[in-house]
């Protein structure tokens, strides 16, 4: 999905040339700046707040970020992830482009001059319908002119998706919230987002997810994807689950930027 007045100006020497990805939401924004021919990392900066940032306050932390880490770079792509609970997972068979405000009125209140945005995740014949910061992607155009932008829990999905290897359990940990997804077989059996604010609440979460699809805790995998540290999940996940283990293997940059 791109938005923008025009494209990026390529230059020659590719190899000065930087990817900017950035994931931007109420309780942290992060910043990793890749190879654009390789891909790698070569930077990767993080801010979490102690409770969530107002949205119009976003915009002004988001460039004092931008400000301090990409001066003088050469950007050749930027990619934004959007982390909001204004969203709804649609089958695609239940989809139609005419009902976009309709899917959502039951998990967030909407307004009539709200902008709907849909993000396709192809392998699970699903779209993701939610409401983007619009006053972010203005910013981001203003500054770069072109940019993707998609919903965060889009890009997690699909990540989780395309490399589980046939596991089912996953709990995406991060500052303040956490996800948990649910596969059978190729399918998303369940997905959602809860606020937390210590560990004691995430394995709460967890076996209240495992009650609800009938899944026994001595018999679950859950596979931790660890974005936030919270000092002691190990020592109390020990205490209530017989099988966990961590997922992401790479704890220098967030998931989604590795």
């Amino acid at each position: 999905m791109e938005i923008g007045l025009q494209p990026l100006i390529l230059k020659e020497n590719k190899s000065s040339q930087k990817i900017l990805v950035l994931s931007v939401g109420n309780y942290s924004i992060s910043l990793s700046l890749k190879d654009y021919i390789s891909g790698n990392s070569v930077k990767f900066v993080k801010k979490n707040f102690n409770k969530p940032l107002p949205i119009k306050d976003i915009n002004d932390e988001l460039r004092k970020i931008l400000d301090n880490n990409i001066d003088n770079i050469e950007i050749n792509k930027i990619m934004l992830f959007q982390e909001n609970d204004f969203y709804v997972l649609v089958p695609n068979e239940l989809y139609s482009d005419n009902e976009k405000k309709a899917y959502l009125k039951y998990t967030t209140q909407t307004i009539e001059d709200d902008f709907i945005a849909v993000d396709n995740l192809d392998s699970l014949q699903i779209k993701n319908v939610y409401i983007p910061f619009v006053n972010i992607n203005n910013l981001l155009v203003e500054l770069f002119n072109n940019i993707d932008y998609f919903h965060f829990n889009t890009e997690l999905i699909n990540k989780i998706y395309n490399s589980r290897d046939e596991q089912e359990f996953f709990v995406y940990v991060d500052n303040s919230k956490i996800k948990i997804l649910v596969f059978d077989k190729e399918a998303l059996r369940f997905f959602n987002s809860y606020e937390v604010e210590n560990s004691t609440d995430i394995i709460y979460f967890i076996l209240l997810v495992m009650k609800e699809n009938n899944l026994q805790p001595e018999k679950a995998v859950v596979n931790y994807i660890i974005d936030y540290i919270y000092d002691d999940l190990e020592d109390i996940s020990k205490n209530f689950l017989d099988n966990y283990k961590i997922f992401n293997e790479n704890f220098e940059v967030d998931y989604l930027h590795s």
